[in-house]
């Protein structure tokens, strides 16, 4: 990043210039869900509370976290967790939180807290929602707009940083975002809201040249987790706990007998186990995508593992052989007609179309 985009020394200008390419950075499939995001429901909330009282339904929060998921990295388990709150719930636990925003001038901790309460809503996801309700003064938790505010920290690594998405983190955030607000504001004498901070940030972060895209994707679906609610306390590491080991008894000679493979009896039954697996594995990618499959490419059996975590939210070992020669006998196939569009990162990684296969949208469900 350029030393004059830093956060210490960006210009108004130079920020309004970064966001003319904002929308080039948007994919065109989620446009929609931007508008939800950026107008439609901002604009929703601001009536309520004229009205009354806001809060937002259920369709609305889970239409954030739909656009949370597409906009950064995709998360099936929590999409499923936010979709399984009670529409009340929802109602009146966003009540209550952006009142207790409004009563405490702002505070933006115990409103976080109180989102925190709905299933699948962590630290970051809460500030989508409350950032929401007050676009002006209140960030989106995004990796992006963390990275970039704490870019210059001598322990940073930059676009690399690994972030735990914890409370303590997005107060850092808060107060970053804060101090650059009012710096421009006093700078330029007008308002800068922090939504334009966090999108300006989008613009940096993905044109960003990457050292190492596999490093940074794994990363990112490493972090981005935030399917448990988050009580907004980053807990310590648990201490090691002494065992009393036996003592060890002498090792046994080792033998001279070698299998005429050059392998252990051992390390042949692993390999045969994991023969088996692989032929498992292949099995599993013909029955799901038909013969086109059978090419023997790890990258499709691959693909295969990817598909049915995200349609079904168990990991692929998880699911025996007997399920998918059932699913082979009721005729489930896949439709691989469309393909999600993938990161040029991404396409970097996978090196093979086969693999959009387990990354399209609008086929049928298993």
């Amino acid at each position: 990043m350029k030393d004059t985009d830093s956060p210490t020394k960006i210009t108004l200008k130079s920020l309004q210039t970064h966001l003319q390419s904002y929308e080039s950075h948007v994919p065109e499939k989620i446009q929609g869900l931007e508008s939800l995001r950026l107008n439609e429901i901002p604009e929703i909330l601001a009536q309520r509370k004229k009205d009354g009282d806001a809060f937002l339904e259920k369709t609305e929060v889970t239409s954030l976290v739909e656009w949370k998921l597409k906009h950064g990295t995709y998360r099936p388990n929590l999409a499923k967790l936010v979709a399984s709150n009670i529409v009340k719930d929802v109602r009146e636990i966003t009540k209550l939180a952006f009142s207790t925003y409004e009563a405490n001038n702002g505070d933006y901790a115990k409103s976080i807290t109180a989102l925190a309460k709905l299933k699948g809503i962590g630290p970051a996801t809460a500030s989508l929602l409350l950032s929401c309700y007050d676009p002006m003064k209140v960030p989106f938790f995004s990796d992006e707009l963390y990275r970039y505010l704490h870019f210059e920290e001598a322990k940073s690594k930059g676009w690399d940083r690994k972030i735990s998405y914890t409370m303590k983190e997005y107060k850092s955030l808060f107060e970053k975002l804060q101090t650059l607000r009012e710096r421009l504001e006093k700078e330029n004498k007008r308002q800068v809201s922090a939504i334009d901070i966090e999108k300006m940030a989008y613009v940096l972060g993905k044109e960003a040249p990457m050292k190492d895209p596999d490093a940074i994707i794994f990363t990112r679906i490493d972090d981005d987790e935030e399917e448990e609610p988050n009580d907004g306390v980053s807990q310590p590491p648990p201490k090691r706990q002494k065992k009393n080991t036996p003592k060890s008894k002498k090792p046994e000679p080792k033998s001279n007998n070698r299998q005429s493979s050059g392998r252990s009896a051992w390390g042949k039954k692993a390999m045969n186990d994991f023969e088996q697996k692989r032929k498992d594995r292949k099995r599993k990618a013909v029955i799901l995508f038909g013969k086109g499959a059978d090419d023997g490419s790890v990258l499709v059996e691959d693909a295969w593992g990817d598909r049915v975590a995200k349609d079904l939210g168990k990991a692929f070992h998880d699911i025996g052989m007997e399920e998918y020669e059932e699913w082979k006998r009721k005729g489930f196939k896949v439709d691989a007609e469309e393909f999600e569009d993938l990161s040029k990162e991404e396409k970097e990684r996978l090196m093979d179309l086969a693999t959009g296969i387990a990354m399209r949208v609008g086929s049928k469900r298993i």
